[in-house]
């Protein structure tokens, strides 16, 4: 008896998409490959680094400020490293390096780095930190005071730790309030969101009817018991009105009767 090879029954559809497939693989055999395209070359990157040192061992933890025309921030590892890698087509001339930690004192407080466009691309800062110390000298922490605004708001001068302060001593009856007022409301208005903060403490006055009058935003302290004006006075020669200027690590970087225009670049220079 003869035996037949029995084959599978296709339907007509089944058979047309099975040869349109084998069609499709033929043509995309037969299609020319392209080269591979060649691997774009990174940038060298500019290296800002360091470490920060808290009696020999490395200070976790530490927010390292590096700032021209607005910050970039890292902070430190386990062991007291920092990196910054900038590109190239970011680079500027001139940074500066502000370390921050509530309670510490850094040593230097701030480093000034000019950058070698072009021909130097590594550049390593290290800082000391101690525990800190407290006055109204030039880099001393700022004395911390607790007031109210306003708004009846409870504000802490420190609570503003990692912002660049401008604090200002004035009174109700300073014939420069308004002129002080409206300095501080444009420069509130020129630097929102990049960090500064300005205060205006009266030691004497009303807060409220002070804001209201000149339409600040930002708070207006009641210092009528001169708690503050006490904690800064010996830094004053007891005069008003009188400004500190603090750093993102509250240091007292600039103080004196009247902030001028001119002066607006030392605010610029710690943002």
């Amino acid at each position: 008896m003869k035996s037949f090879i029995k084959f599978p029954q296709f339907s007509s559809s089944v058979l047309i998409i099975l040869l349109a497939s084998s069609f499709s693989l033929f043509l995309i055999s037969c299609k020319k490959k392209e080269p591979p395209k060649p691997l774009k070359k990174l940038k060298e990157a500019y290296r800002i680094h360091g470490k920060i040192l808290h009696f020999d061992k490395g200070l976790e933890a530490t927010r390292v400020y590096l700032s021209n025309e607005g910050s970039k921030f890292l902070t430190t590892d386990s062991k007291g490293y920092y990196n910054f890698l900038i590109d190239e087509e970011e680079i500027k001339s001139s940074y500066t390096l502000t370390p921050s930690k509530l309670r510490y004192t850094f040593s230097p407080p701030n480093v000034d780095l000019s950058i070698q466009v072009g021909i130097r691309k590594d550049y390593i800062v290290n800082f000391d930190a101690t525990e800190a110390i407290v006055g109204t000298g030039i880099d001393y922490i700022a004395p911390n005071f607790i007031l109210y605004d306003q708004k009846d708001r409870e504000i802490s001068l420190w609570d503003f730790h990692g912002k660049v302060v401008l604090i200002y001593f004035s009174s109700g009856a300073d014939l420069n309030l308004g002129e002080i007022s409206n300095q501080l409301k444009f420069l509130d208005n020129l630097y929102k969101g990049k960090g500064f903060f300005p205060v205006l403490v009266l030691i004497s006055g009303n807060p409220r009817k002070t804001a209201e009058t000149f339409k600040l935003d930002f708070p207006v302290l009641d210092d009528n018991e001169k708690k503050a004006w006490n904690l800064y006075k010996e830094g004053t020669s007891n005069i008003i009105p009188f400004f500190f200027l603090l750093d993102r690590n509250l240091n007292i970087k600039l103080k004196g009767a009247l902030f001028y225009n001119y002066q607006f670049s030392l605010i610029e220079k710690y943002l």
